[in-house]
C-alpha cells in the first residue's frame, strides 16, 4: 500500500528528512487551532466575559492583526539567522500563550494573551512553507506543498466542530487544548535540521528586495486576493456561530 506521501509524488525519503517534514506538517495543522478551533467557541465567552457580539470580534482581530507587520519581519529573521529556534520558540509561545487564556481574569487579559498569540503565530506561519522548500526540491516539494494543504483541510473540517463540542462542556477548554503545540515545539527545537542559507545578505538589502517584488502587480493581486479570501473567511466564520446562537439558541 502506497505512503502518503508517494500518492503526492513524493521520492522515498530519508529517516531524518522525514521526520522533519512531520514536524513541519504538525506545526501546520496545529497553527489551523488559532482560527478555526476558536471562532464556534465564540458564542460561549459572552456571558463569562459580560461582553457584545461586537467585543467578540476583538478575540480574531488581535490574533491575526500582527501577521500584517510582524510575519515579514519574522521572515527576514529566519531567512538570516536561521528557522529552527524560530519555530521552536514560536511554536511554545503559541501554545503557552493560548493555554493562558483559559485563566484568563477578565477580557482584558484574555485579549492580551491572544495578542502574544498573534504574534506566535506571525513567526511560525511563514516557516511552515518556506521549511518544506528547504526540506525538498522538484516535484517532490510541490508535492510536499500539495500535502500540507491537505493536511490543513482536514484541520479546516476537523476543528471547527471539535472546537464547539468543547466549548458547549465549558468555554476554556478548547483554549486549554493549545498546550498540544508546545510537544511539537520541543520536537522542532530537538530534531528539526538548521537550514538557514550558507550566505548571509545584509538587513536592509533583503528588506530593500522584499519591497521590489511589491512593484510587480501580478504579485500585488495575488496578495490582494488572498487577503479577501482570509477576510471573508474568517469574517464568516466568526460571526456565523453567534448567528446561530441568537436565531436558533
Amino acid at each position: 500500500m502506497p505512503s502518503i506521501t508517494a500518492l503526492f509524488g513524493m521520492e522515498k525519503l530519508a529517516p531524518e528528512k522525514a521526520r522533519a517534514l512531520g514536524i513541519v506538517y504538525a506545526s501546520s495543522i496545529a497553527l489551523m487551532m488559532g482560527v478555526n478551533f476558536i471562532q464556534p467557541a465564540l458564542p460561549a465567552l459572552t456571558q463569562p466575559f459580560h461582553v457584545s457580539d461586537a467585543q467578540l470580534s476583538w478575540v480574531m482581530t488581535v490574533f491575526t492583526a500582527p501577521a500584517i507587520v510582524l510575519s515579514p519581519i519574522f521572515g527576514v529573521i529566519a531567512d538570516l539567522y536561521g528557522r529552527r529556534l524560530l519555530l521552536a520558540l514560536g511554536l511554545i509561545a503559541f501554545g503557552i500563550f493560548g493555554a493562558a487564556m483559559a485563566f484568563a481574569p477578565n477580557f482584558g487579559w484574555l485579549l492580551a494573551f491572544r495578542t502574544l498569540q498573534g504574534v506566535a503565530f506571525s513567526a511560525v506561519i511563514p516557516l511552515t512553507i518556506v521549511l518544506i522548500g528547504d526540506l525538498l526540491e522538484g516535484n517532490s516539494e510541490i508535492g510536499g506543498q500539495g500535502l500540507k494543504v491537505f493536511l490543513d483541510r482536514i484541520g479546516y473540517l476537523v476543528f471547527p466542530p471539535l472546537g464547539g463540542l468543547l466549548a458547549a462542556v465549558a468555554w476554556f477548554w478548547p483554549f486549554i487544548f493549545y498546550v498540544l503545540t508546545i510537544p511539537v515545539g520541543l520536537a522542532a527545537f530537538y530534531w528539526m535540521p538548521e537550514t538557514k542559507g550558507k550566505r548571509s545578505e545584509r538587513t536592509m538589502t533583503y528588506l530593500g528586495d522584499i519591497l521590489r517584488l511589491t512593484r510587480h502587480p501580478r504579485l500585488v493581486i495575488a496578495f490582494s486576493a488572498g487577503f479577501l479570501r482570509f477576510f471573508l473567511d474568517y469574517g464568516f466564520l466568526t460571526y456565523f456561530p453567534l448567528f446561530l446562537v441568537r436565531t436558533h439558541g
